[in-house]
């Protein structure tokens, strides 16, 4: 084993409040068990958390708006978009999703997922380059990319345009794009705390996603989007058929997505 690997070792928890959940609940055991583990501690937490009614918008993100102008005039300039995503179940989900709205948009759209043993994880310098011989003007990663600093600039210096989604750990330096991450691309809240756990990196496609399809396409703005922290999303607002021809388009790009629609009058 590397000596930097640090061994993985899961915090304790309290089996009384896990058991207590589980019969309030009407929860498995192994579910109670992670909800505990998560923070969601008592029937009351554990409730809130499932049902999904905390949400945000997805503008909250800093760079939510240049990245939907870098994307809108990368389409118009009719310049190829690739995704680079991940060989996991959240990376691929994600690829699909963002692939699918990008194709609707018009875009000239293809993407690149790695193999596990031959590439290795996230970017690599070989496949950047890889990608800028066969024509990428914009690269957009998903699940992936929040550590790829070097990677990133060698993309910039073959003359690609970058945005990187992602939702794991940042270092101390940050890529020199423009960024969708739920730990480093959200305002503080007034407690000075993040308004989103970690999440995974199809969260962050989708948020991505559902705003492009409104900023790109030109959608009512009757129609307000947001996501909760456990990935539901929730869209509200007067004209129902374009929220259902999102959620369809949504779900043609990904695993089934928890969705409410609320209609207003």
């Amino acid at each position: 084993m590397p000596e930097t690997a640090t061994p993985f070792a899961a915090e304790p928890y309290s089996y009384a409040e896990a058991h207590a959940l589980a019969s309030e609940l009407g929860l498995s055991e192994p579910v109670a068990v992670t909800l505990v583990r998560r923070g969601y501690r008592t029937p009351e937490q554990a409730r809130s958390f499932l049902a999904a009614d905390e949400s945000h918008s997805p503008w909250e993100f800093d760079a939510m708006e240049a990245v939907c102008e870098l994307v809108r005039s990368t389409i118009g300039a009719g310049r190829r978009i690739t995704v680079h995503g991940d060989f996991d179940v959240d990376g691929v989900c994600a690829t699909a999703l963002t692939v699918s709205v990008l194709r609707e948009l018009g875009a000239d759209c293809d993407w690149f997922i790695p193999n596990r043993i031959e590439d290795g994880y996230g970017l690599s310098q070989e496949n950047v380059r890889r990608l800028a011989e066969r024509g990428t003007g914009l690269l957009i990663t998903v699940d992936c990319g929040i550590t790829s600093v070097e990677e990133v600039r060698l993309a910039r210096e073959l003359g690609m345009e970058v945005v990187v989604t992602d939702h794991h750990q940042p270092a101390a330096e940050l890529p020199n794009c423009l960024i969708l991450h739920p730990q480093v691309s959200f305002e503080l809240d007034r407690a000075g705390g993040r308004k989103f756990g970690e999440g995974t990196g199809r969260h962050v496609g989708d948020y991505m996603a559902i705003v492009l399809d409104g900023r790109v396409q030109g959608r009512p703005p009757v129609i307000q989007s947001r996501i909760g922290r456990n990935g539901q999303i929730t869209l509200t607002g007067r004209g129902l058929q374009e929220a259902q021809d999102l959620a369809l388009t949504l779900k043609a790009g990904a695993l089934p997505i928890p969705l409410k629609i609320v209609e207003e009058r």
